[in-house]
């Protein structure tokens, strides 16, 4: 059912029309939608997409200035794509987020330059990767080629403890994420510890945002033969709203049952699922190892 549909369903259980049940149904039925999936992780909000590490670029020379911003390079082929990406002059501790591509041979630094004017060697770092567009929750991340999930580590405690995200080294096998923040995109960013300098992938498991269904011939992605329980809980705001209360409570438990038979049913298929993920979607090798298979996920980035 649309949402047109559902405000009609609503108006015949309760046997109103008019404006003020139309908008008490477009005002509450986001908030049902969330209600609903918030009550369990139901396999209709799960979704995979996997990611892979950029190499570090280190091709060419690059001439610093002190207090200056600008990086003019030679030999080097920068990119657009680096804007945002991190990078560290010869052997000097400090880093500098690259905020300006202006040339391929000239990038701006977020911040002027504090080390001695001169040439110098340089490593560009890729440390924050997108994930899927309709992130909104992570269950898990693994690495292709190993059955460990990684760790997931909030941002205050790195703050604390890691302060400079290079101190644990660079490209040891991962053991922990990070979820960083929105990038300019919109999208939610990921990196990985210790910091990944060569090519690799991972892959993971998250819950999907919810979408509007307060638009015309909007459809909820809650399956449709759920689609009752959205219409069971706008029925309860409506007799309440015209002093009916035992009406009310009547569908308010109705509300409740169906959204125990969804979970109960979900856990059942997720079970069943188990197998089927393994060794279908994924795939085993002879070692138990997670055998990768691109094309069953639907958000790569890259």
């Amino acid at each position: 059912m649309d949402r047109e549909d559902i405000i009609a369903k609503v108006q015949t259980d309760t046997s109103s029309s008019g404006t003020e049940v139309t908008q008490i149904c477009q005002d509450k039925i986001d908030w049902v939608q969330e209600d609903i999936c918030s009550r369990y992780d139901f396999s209709w909000l799960k979704d995979y997409g996997y990611i892979n590490t950029v190499p570090t670029y280190t091709t060419g020379t690059v001439t610093v200035t002190q207090d200056s911003a600008t990086v003019t390079g030679s030999g080097t082929t920068f990119t657009e794509a680096m804007e945002g990406r991190l990078i560290k002059f010869g052997t000097e501790d400090n880093w500098y987020e690259i905020s300006n591509y202006v040339s391929a041979t000239e990038i701006t630094l977020a911040s002027n330059y504090v080390g001695t004017t001169g040439s110098t060697t340089f490593t560009i770092y890729k440390t924050d990767y997108p994930l899927a567009s309709d992130f909104k929750r992570m269950i898990w991340v693994k690495q292709i080629i190993t059955p460990a999930k990684l760790i997931p580590i909030p941002e205050g405690f790195f703050n604390l403890y890691y302060p400079d995200m290079f101190i644990r080294g660079e490209d040891i096998t991962p053991d922990s994420y990070m979820l960083t923040g929105i990038d300019a995109s919109g999208y939610y960013t990921i990196n990985f510890s210790p910091i990944q300098t060569t090519r690799k992938q991972f892959y993971y498991q998250y819950i999907k945002q919810l979408t509007t269904i307060n638009a015309t011939d909007a459809v909820s992605k809650i399956p449709a033969k759920w689609h009752e329980a959205i219409v069971f809980m706008l029925d309860v705001f409506v007799f309440n709203m015209i002093d009916i209360p035992q009406k009310a409570n009547f569908y308010a438990n109705l509300y409740e049952q169906t959204i125990a038979r969804m979970v109960a049913e979900d856990t059942k298929r997720d079970k069943s699922l188990n197998y089927v993920m393994g060794k279908e979607r994924l795939g085993q090798d002879s070692n138990n190892y997670v055998v990768f298979d691109p094309s069953h996920f639907s958000n790569p980035k890259i």
